[in-house]
């Protein structure tokens, strides 16, 4: 799965990155030892990186635009992803849900 909204580099690699869901600057933690992946977890591994997440990460309108952004990256039909982006859009600028989305179903 790509990195959405949480990011992890080598050490020192990147100054900064961006939240592939609403574009804002991601926080970043610095010289973080600990796993980046499931295997590396459920193996007991970690290595030394950097940490980038996205500021709005937890919020229930970033969780919503996250949901619409993956549905729109599995569909085929060119008019469905026009209609998600016109959504995906006014979510991101509004910072707001938009009708009929739940926060249970937050990822």
């Amino acid at each position: 799965m790509k990195g959405y909204d949480m990011f992890f580099t080598d050490r020192d690699v990147k100054d900064g990155m961006e939240c592939n869901v609403c574009g804002q600057m991601c926080d970043v933690t610095r010289r973080v030892n600990g796993p980046t992946s499931w295997g590396e977890s459920v193996g007991h591994g970690s290595h030394w990186h950097d940490e980038f997440r996205c500021p709005n990460r937890d919020e229930p309108w970033h969780k919503q635009a996250l949901e619409l952004l993956m549905e729109m990256e599995k569909t085929n039909s060119p008019s469905l992803k026009k209609i998600m982006d016109k959504d995906l859009k006014d979510i991101i600028k509004k910072k707001e849900v938009i009708g009929g989305w739940h926060k249970s179903f937050c990822i």
